[in-house]
């Protein structure tokens, strides 16, 4: 792309100024300093910064790692053939249990809502109970709005929205919501595009993989090659949901084997505590540094996959990013060896449950 020059600017705002007609003199329009032509050169420059910004801003948006937001959407769609798109935000859903002490039959309605402070759920279908049934039956329920906002706690306290046929009807989780993932990040979506076109052979575990991370509310997959082919999907908490568990299921018809059982675990969280005593360098905040491990520390476990091993040198490395913090042979304190959960587990931790030892 040629770039207008400065004489070539100038001739051309001389054009009209030599209009017999015009008011202005073109001798000042080549005087430099004149008003008229820092006028004419100050239109010129900002018109050419307009020019290199746009001419740049469409360069990165070519590109599949300096792109971001709309340009990264639609380089991303033409390049796969619209096989790879942004997941969008997903809604939470839960299992819960319905219990009553009230005798007549009746039915909690298809749409009925219940909350736990102002985060609602709805029933996507109708719940019966017959006369003197008084439960418990589980069933699925799914969060009115989508985003990591709408996620439940285990053992969380619910109230109805709209009362119930019988208002002696109680809701209870003894585990924690599933999905309800925000819109997928820049960052996932390259990640998920730079291992597209190893998953264009079906029924390889690629394949598998990158097709179930592509459901909106999954963020980890890990297929584990026994027999039957096993694949256990987390959402960002480490766990999965029934819900989840069979959407992923169906999305999977295009890239499974045809022949050969595959079976889905329902994930859960198994989660850790970690207790470190470093030392630390002279002149650096304890307090700073600690909450710089306990972030760093985080963010790296909580990405792990289902059935991800997390050894000590692992968590040794991580700190190592930590500036401050001096680590030595006995730093880690706990866990006292490496985890290793089941294929249905994914490691998870609370910032709270990563302590150091007295300074």
């Amino acid at each position: 792309m040629k770039i207008i020059t400065r004489q070539e600017m100038l001739n051309i705002a001389e054009l009209p100024v030599r209009d017999p007609e015009s008011e202005l003199s073109w001798r000042m329009l080549r005087t430099s300093g004149s008003t008229l032509n820092i006028l004419v050169m100050g239109c010129g420059a900002a018109v050419a910064d307009n020019i290199q910004r746009t001419t740049m801003s469409a360069i990165r948006g070519l590109n599949l790692y300096t792109a971001s937001d709309a340009d990264l959407d639609a380089l991303i769609f033409e390049d796969t053939c619209g096989q790879i798109t942004r997941k969008g935000a997903s809604n939470s859903k839960i299992t819960v249990s319905l219990t009553r002490t009230g005798i007549p039959g009746g039915i909690i309605n298809q749409g009925d809502k219940v909350a736990v402070g102002s985060i609602e759920y709805y029933f996507p279908q109708d719940v019966p109970f017959a006369t003197n049934q008084l439960g418990p039956i589980e069933v699925e329920i799914e969060s009115m709005k989508a985003g990591s906002a709408s996620k439940i706690k285990a053992n969380s306290t619910w109230s109805w929205v709209n009362n119930p046929f019988d208002t002696t009807i109680t809701v209870t989780n003894t585990q924690e919501s599933s999905g309800g993932d925000d819109l997928e990040t820049d960052e996932s979506l390259v990640k998920r595009r730079t291992t597209w076109w190893q998953s264009r052979h079906k029924g390889t575990v690629k394949a598998i993989e990158s097709q179930a991370v592509a459901v909106p509310g999954v963020s980890s997959a890990t297929v584990f090659e026994d027999f039957p082919v096993a694949l256990s999907v987390s959402d960002r908490s480490g766990f999965a949901s029934t819900g989840l568990v069979n959407t992923v299921k169906y999305s999977l018809n295009d890239v499974r084997c045809a022949g050969i059982p595959l079976s889905i675990n329902n994930v859960t969280a198994l989660y850790i505590s970690i207790k470190i005593n470093p030392y630390y360098q002279d002149g650096f905040s304890i307090q700073s540094v600690q909450a710089k491990a306990r972030q760093i520390l985080l963010s790296s476990i909580n990405s792990y996959s289902p059935g991800q091993i997390l050894r000590v040198s692992e968590i040794v490395q991580i700190l190592k990013g930590v500036d401050g913090l001096l680590l030595h042979d006995k730093s880690i304190e706990a866990p006292g060896g490496d985890i290793k959960p089941q294929a249905e587990q994914t490691i998870r931790i609370n910032i709270e449950d990563i302590q150091f030892g007295a300074t």
